[in-house]
């Protein structure tokens, strides 16, 4: 009698790739999600706000081909056209966005981001959050939302 140990590796190499799971599926990287569903394919990077980028290839060697990120000016009190009268806001700014999965099924992938908008030096704006929606023909869906808060 074979031992089962030999056994299951006879087994796993003779499973045909047609048997192998084809769903979607979010996968921790260095400081990045990437998420992946048929022809979509996405990178949530963790260190910058969560930015979402489009890419292809395959890891570590991807290649960016579209980026989304929510940037705000903000014209602050004062004269307009004075030095400091407007301010740059980036979802990139905030270092410890929160991202979570929302939905990682065989149809689509679903990945929600929650961050602070800061200006380049760090002062505080308020907070935003996108919904991104991936789907294996290739779509990708976004919801947006912002709230400011302190601008006075």
């Amino acid at each position: 009698m074979k031992s089962p140990a030999l056994l299951l590796a006879f087994g796993v190499g003779c499973l045909s790739v047609s048997a192998a799971p084809n769903g979607a599926i979010l996968i921790p990287r260095n400081g990045a999600y990437e998420g992946r569903v048929g022809k979509a394919h996405v990178l949530f990077d963790t260190t910058a706000g969560g930015i979402m980028s489009v890419v292809e290839g395959e890891w570590p060697a991807l290649k960016n081909t579209a980026q989304m990120e929510m940037v705000f000016k903000v014209d602050r009190p004062g004269a307009p056209g004075s030095p400091g009268s407007s301010v740059e806001i980036k979802q990139s700014n905030d270092r410890s966005p929160n991202i979570i999965i929302i939905e990682e099924g065989n149809q689509r992938v679903g990945v929600r981001v929650n961050f602070k908008l800061y200006d380049t030096n760090q002062r505080y704006f308020g907070h935003g959050m996108t919904e991104t929606w991936l789907y294996p023909n290739g779509e990708i869906f976004i919801n947006t939302a912002t709230s400011f808060e302190g601008m006075m």
